[in-house]
């Protein structure tokens, strides 16, 4: 995990955490492609997509798209 030295805003705190999911989806769908696929890594993409299906519907920026589970398929 990264250590953020200075405060960040509400908007700024959304975009990194935004950030670090979608990078941690990228990595476990690397890890599946090189055949690691298992319940625990089906589980965390699915709980990493739920939390950004949250964001999008509570936040007012278009950047997460409505398809999110069509890059990221459980």
């Amino acid at each position: 995990m990264v250590c953020i030295m200075e405060k960040l805003n509400a908007e700024q705190t959304l975009f990194w955490l935004i950030k670090m999911l979608l990078t941690r989806l990228d990595e476990l769908n690397a890890a599946e492609e090189n055949g690691e696929s298992n319940d625990f890594i089906r589980g965390e993409k699915a709980a990493y997509i739920e939390c950004l299906e949250i964001i999008r519907a509570c936040w007012d920026k278009n950047i997460i798209p409505d398809n999110i589970e069509e890059y990221y398929p459980i």
